[in-house]
């Protein structure tokens, strides 16, 4: 179950409506203190108050106390109090409202052969923001190359678009898998139908290489790590000088 969302902002939060809050209890307080003072100055100043006072009691008690009228009275301060301990809960805690995200049926016939997804629905406490599936390929592509698997980051990077396969960052991830997996001359192609096609490099390709070079020097001692670490120069050199100084790849940068 869904509803529109009308949150503001934490600037606003935080802000006047926090303090008006804060404030918003002094007002009624304050007014029934001043009626109890009132009438309690009332009843102790006049005997024809405090008659009055007590027959409209003992009137008030005896039709509470009638048959009937005493089931429906309790009932309705039963009520009152179940909603005053609700409200004060979801105050505190939350209206217990959630989004849920569901997939639509497959309409391709491809698609409807697969097995159904019986947890497909996913419950957010929160109102998500917009999707980005081509996005979230690029993140697990990269997760999987931070852990050394480079074959299954193609594969993820396969299963996107073509047009999203044409955006720098997939092609820098794409560079990093296919060196690797050991496609070093794949690699190096990519590279430079990327830096001819765009008239020169970028942040994301420049880190790319780096990556190469980094991961080459660490883990196939004697290959091209330095040529690598040329091309993350000519990309952006800006990203090469993020190397500590004493690092050995320095060694391989010619002035």
């Amino acid at each position: 179950m869904t509803r529109p969302s009308s949150d503001p902002s934490p600037v606003t939060r935080l802000g006047a409506g926090g303090d008006r809050k804060k404030r918003g209890w002094l007002a009624p307080v304050s007014w029934s203190v001043a009626a109890v003072f009132a009438a309690a100055a009332a009843l102790y100043s006049s005997a024809t108050a405090r008659e009055v006072a007590a027959e409209s009691a003992r009137t008030i008690f005896q039709i509470v106390t009638s048959p009937f009228v005493l089931e429906a009275t309790l009932a309705i301060l039963g009520l009152c109090i179940v909603i005053a301990i609700n409200q004060r809960r979801i105050q505190k805690e939350g209206d217990g409202w959630v989004f849920l995200e569901t997939h639509e049926p497959a309409t391709d016939a491809s698609e409807a052969s697969d097995p159904p997804h019986r947890h497909d629905g996913v419950v957010w406490q929160e109102k998500p923001g917009a999707f980005d599936d081509a996005g979230t390929s690029l993140e697990v592509a990269e997760g999987y190359l931070d852990l050394g698997l480079g074959e299954d980051a193609l594969r993820e990077l396969e299963s996107m678009p073509a047009a999203a396969r044409e955006q720098e960052k997939a092609v820098g991830l794409r560079i990093r898998a296919l060196v690797m997996t050991g496609q070093g001359t794949a690699a190096a192609t990519a590279f430079t139908d990327w830096m001819r096609g765009h008239g020169g490099g970028g942040t994301f390709l420049a880190e790319a290489a780096l990556a190469s070079a980094l991961w080459l020097h660490g883990n196939v001692p004697g290959a091209e790590a330095g040529t690598w670490l040329a091309r993350a120069r000519d990309a952006d050199g800006a990203v090469v000088e993020k190397l500590p100084r004493q690092h050995p790849l320095r060694g391989f940068l010619v002035p």
